[in-house]
């Protein structure tokens, strides 16, 4: 029964994805820590800060997609004109608070199942509007806007080749966020 039910689904769906070259998304991302960082084995020569998450899509459509994202070191220009890595903190004029926080990372998020399952990979951008709570710490309700570019597939399943791009606005640490974007199919 199970999958008459994904056949079903991946008929009625095929119709949407041969006709158009790109088609909107929308949905919401949530992230959960992940302690091994398991997303560095999709990218074994990225740098990853150890700030490293499990990862779960749903998008209006589209199979839920669950894989693993991992904030990275990268080369950066620091707000003083010299070459940095992220994450990169711009100050706020001479307070010792952060105005902006520029952060990069890797994804690596499987959408569908069996032989239609493939594995999108990201180059994410994160910006963060700072609020802190009273010990100092970074609040839960900090502005975060990411976007996300979505870089190669593992050449298999029905998204096969897929390129797109993606925006998250909110703050996604643990609860669901609204992610908007466009997937392509080449």
């Amino acid at each position: 029964m199970r999958m008459h039910l994904a056949a079903a689904a991946l008929l009625g769906l095929a119709p949407c994805l041969a006709q158009a070259d790109c088609f909107p998304i929308s949905g919401t991302v949530q992230l959960t820590p992940d302690a091994q960082c398991q997303v560095a084995s999709h990218f074994p020569t990225t740098a990853f800060t150890g700030e490293c998450f499990s990862v779960t899509m749903s998008m209006l459509g589209i199979p839920t997609g669950r894989g693993h994202a991992g904030v990275t070191v990268e080369p950066a220009l620091g707000s003083d004109g010299n070459v940095t890595t992220t994450p990169v903190v711009i100050p706020e004029d001479d307070a010792p608070v952060p105005r902006q926080i520029v952060q990069t990372a890797r994804s690596a998020i499987g959408v569908g199942w069996g032989p239609f399952r493939t594995t999108l990979y990201s180059s994410d951008v994160m910006v963060i509007r700072p609020s802190f709570d009273a010990s100092g710490a970074v609040a839960a309700d900090s502005f975060i806007s990411e976007q996300i570019v979505i870089t190669g597939t593992d050449g298999r399943g029905l998204f096969a080749n897929t390129t797109g791009h993606m925006v998250v606005i909110g703050n996604s640490f643990s609860q669901p966020a609204r992610v908007v974007g466009e997937l392509c199919r080449n």
